[in-house]
């Protein structure tokens, strides 16, 4: 028994410690299951045939007896019902856990791990969030979806399948539109400002670069990043709070004294948070 009643709901950095690892767990077993299941598929189909071969009348008792089975046994070599059977008891004890543990510490609206992290979210933001890994696993193993503001998104990264990013700007031609968190799965990305051409400006002057968008309330907000000279060379800066981003509607780079940028390209993309899986 715990010391105090205090004591018996499990901490919030634990329990964002243990969905990180049982994400990471589905993405491997998945990823082990999808390369070996249509092998096993194909095992259990020619365990069906050899039941289903069987017609001789003194055997009728080994086909009823077994064919059900067999049928069933192909049914449940899918990948859902494989992560199901192995990890979903796990992730009911966690359920349970804080619906029967939070009236302990005097939280009745915490029920589950998805309360838990809407109690932890609610009026102060607490950051704590579910990686995509988690939120796909729970989909499967508990069959209904975790809350999209207790999840951060998958990296939306400058490259083949998001060239724009969540948003580009361009000497020359100014902001163009990217992609915007998918507010139906997740709630928020962390934003980084991404030189891929090195800006530049007049010289003895500083640029102050200014990203419109919306943060992880849905509310429009505004992330600058200021250069401490004329040029910012290629690579990934941090703006100034917020630290939350859902979508990018518009970049504006403003110089000082009077002057105006010369060259340069970059982005904005959403991270993940920091060391924290995808």
């Amino acid at each position: 028994m715990p010391e105090n009643q205090y004591d018996a709901l499990i901490d919030k950095n634990d329990l964002i410690t243990i969905t990180d690892k049982l994400g990471l767990i589905y993405a491997r077993l998945k990823q082990a299951i999808d390369d070996e299941l249509d092998g096993c598929v194909a095992l259990a189909t020619e365990i069906l045939g050899t039941i289903m071969a069987i017609y001789e009348p003194e055997e009728y008792y080994v086909l009823a007896d077994l064919l059900s089975g067999a049928n069933d046994l192909r049914g449940r070599l899918t990948t859902p019902a494989v992560v199901q059977n192995t990890l979903q008891p796990f992730i009911a004890a966690l359920n349970t856990h804080c619906s029967q543990r939070a009236p302990m510490v005097g939280i009745s609206s915490i029920q589950s791990i998805d309360s838990f992290a809407s109690y932890w979210n609610g009026t102060t933001f607490n950051d704590v969030l579910f990686s995509p890994g988690f939120r796909d696993l729970y989909s499967v193993a508990v069959g209904s979806d975790l809350t999209p503001a207790n999840c951060y998104s998958p990296e939306i990264l400058q490259g083949v399948i998001y060239p724009n990013a969540m948003g580009k700007w361009a000497y020359g031609s100014g902001f163009t539109g990217g992609v915007a968190v998918d507010t139906t799965k997740y709630g928020m990305a962390r934003p980084m400002l991404t030189v891929a051409t090195t800006l530049q400006c007049t010289a003895g002057q500083t640029m102050t670069i200014t990203v419109t968008g919306k943060n992880h309330t849905g509310t429009t907000d505004t992330w600058t990043y200021t250069t401490a000279t004329n040029t910012l060379a290629v690579g990934s800066y941090a703006f100034t709070k917020p630290d939350w981003i859902q979508s990018v509607t518009n970049i504006n780079i403003s110089v000082s004294g009077g002057g105006s940028v010369t060259q340069g390209v970059l982005y904005v993309e959403g991270h993940v948070p920091l060391g924290r899986p995808q």
